[in-house]
């Protein structure tokens, strides 16, 4: 059954070359098969077997999810803010997903 969570988001080529999308503008939904991002109206899926890794970010007023992947044609920089970050590792953690601390 697939999670999902309501948040902001950053994506783009770097944190400066980025959209930053407030709460609520954003929701990530977690599932066995990958994570999908709707931000603004549009939607990145991002099938498992591209997601290099899924850490827990800092920012300077707010806590991420870091999500690094390799599709090419997709933005490099993806962070899914959240104010339930414990909630939303934890769900990534059941379903599979190995979140660092960096």
């Amino acid at each position: 059954m697939a999670f999902s969570q309501t948040g902001g988001a950053r994506i783009g080529k770097s944190i400066a070359l980025s959209l930053n999308a407030t709460w609520p503008f954003a929701k990530l939904t977690v599932e066995e098969a990958g994570l999908t991002l709707f931000v603004l109206g549009f939607t990145w899926m991002l099938p498992r077997s591209s997601i290099r890794s899924v850490s827990k970010y800092r920012g300077a007023f707010s806590t991420g999810l870091r999500i690094e992947h390799s599709i090419p044609r997709r933005p490099p920089f993806v962070v899914f803010w959240t104010r339930r970050f414990t909630e939303l590792k934890q769900e990534l953690e059941l379903t599979g997903y190995r979140v660092s601390e960096d």
